[in-house]
């Protein structure tokens, strides 16, 4: 009878003695992708396989790496927006707060610098940034892990994405900006540099305005040369002259 009531009581305390073993999850860290409950815990944190008890999570198995989708819907939230500031910066409300977010990796043309005023194309980066936030149905904000997550600023530095569109690259082949401020290998920068290199060759957007400066700065070297060679030669032949008379 003894040995019965034993067996009982294991058979009774053993999932609970199995789910103990493995660790409870925090429900804010588990993530379902593939069809799978992933979870995290732990200092150093790591990641395990988690099962649903009494609307707790528990960690089933051994640790492992952190899985890829796991990886992409950590590093990405969905946002709203708040208002709209000009073409790299806007302020979005975040699950943590509002945050005035500047876009990684881009650089668009001034309109509020208060000492550069409104630079070309400023106007239409800032129209065109605001008004593909505005009709968006899901802005999503994406940090990447090579970036810091705040600047100096504490702005946000993240990439933007407009129902499923990388801003960063739309603003780049439109010619409203170029890649700029680059510390590391950002997940996306090879995106923008083709995308720049497009624009530069075609000469879209504020490339139309550097080919113009080139071409003017190309014709007013060709000009001073020509000047500076016309009156060499006036030079040259007074000294002869001189030279003759002498």
């Amino acid at each position: 009878m003894k040995k019965y009531m034993v067996v009982s009581m294991l058979l009774f305390f053993m999932p609970c003695l199995v789910f103990a073993s493995s660790g409870s999850v925090k429900t804010s860290t588990v993530i379902k992708c593939d069809g799978i409950l992933y979870g995290a815990h732990g200092n150093p944190k790591h990641y395990h396989v988690v099962e649903e008890k009494n609307g707790k999570y528990y960690a089933v198995g051994e640790k492992i790496e952190r899985p890829s989708c796991v990886l992409e819907q950590e590093t990405k939230e969905i946002v709203t927006l708040v208002s709209c500031v000009d073409g790299d910066t806007a302020t979005f409300q975040t699950q943590d707060g509002s945050y005035k977010t500047r876009f990684l990796a881009v650089d668009t043309p001034e309109t509020k610098h208060p000492t550069k005023g409104v630079q070309p194309f400023g106007k239409e980066a800032s129209d065109y940034t605001c008004n593909a936030l505005k009709k968006a149905e899901k802005i999503e904000l994406e940090y990447d892990e090579n970036s810091d997550k705040y600047d100096k600023y504490d702005r946000l530095l993240a990439w933007v994405f407009v129902d499923g569109r990388l801003l960063q690259q739309e603003l780049i082949q439109k010619g409203l900006g170029e890649v700029a401020y680059l510390y590391d290998d950002y997940k996306y920068t090879p995106l923008l540099e083709e995308a720049q290199k497009k624009a530069k060759e075609e000469k879209v957007g504020k490339w139309q305005e550097e080919s113009k400066k080139v071409s003017s700065a190309s014709w007013l070297d060709r000009a001073i040369q020509s000047i500076q060679g016309f009156f060499a030669k006036i030079v040259n032949n007074i000294t002869g002259f001189l030279e003759n008379v002498i």
